[in-house]
C-alpha cells in the first residue's frame, strides 16, 4: 500500500544520502594519488594524474627517473613501441613540468588567499609543500 511505498523511499533516500555523507569524508584525489604512485608496477595514466586537485599536489611531485622506470614497465605490459606510446602517453617531463607550474601557481594563490578562502585539505596540502622546499 500507500505506506510501505512511503517507508521504502524514505529509508532509500536516507540510506543514498547517509552513502553519500561517508563518501564526502574521505579526500578521493589523494587516496589515488598515493595509491597509484605507491605501486612500482601500476599503470599509471600521468595526464590523467596531473588533473587531480591541488590538494593532491604533494603526493603527484615524483622523481623523472622513477616516472620513466614506470614507463617501461607500462609499455612492456601494453606492447607498445616508444613512438607509438609517447604519441598516446604523456611523457615523464612534460608532466613534472605540468606539476612544478600548478605547484607555484598554488603556492602563490595560497599566500594570498583571504580566510574565507582557506579549507583544511589545501591547508595540509600547502604544508607539505612547504615542507618540501
Amino acid at each position: 500500500g500507500v505506506k510501505n511505498t512511503h517507508y521504502l523511499l524514505t529509508v532509500n533516500s536516507l540510506s543514498v544520502y547517509m552513502l553519500l555523507c561517508l563518501m564526502a569524508i574521505f579526500n578521493w584525489d589523494v587516496i589515488i594519488a598515493k595509491y597509484n604512485f605507491g605501486q612500482s608496477r601500476a599503470m599509471v595514466e600521468l595526464s590523467y594524474m596531473s588533473q587531480l586537485s591541488d590538494k593532491s599536489l604533494p603526493y603527484l611531485i615524483q622523481p623523472e627517473e622513477r616516472l620513466e622506470k614506470m614507463q617501461e614497465i607500462q609499455k612492456e605490459q601494453l606492447s607498445m613501441s616508444s613512438s607509438s606510446f609517447e604519441r598516446h602517453y604523456e611523457t615523464p617531463a612534460d608532466y613534472n613540468k605540468e606539476i612544478d607550474e600548478r605547484v607555484n601557481l598554488f603556492k602563490n594563490d595560497w599566500k594570498n588567499k583571504d580566510w574565507l578562502e582557506w579549507n583544511p585539505a589545501q591547508y595540509r596540502a600547502f604544508k607539505k609543500l612547504r615542507g618540501l622546499d
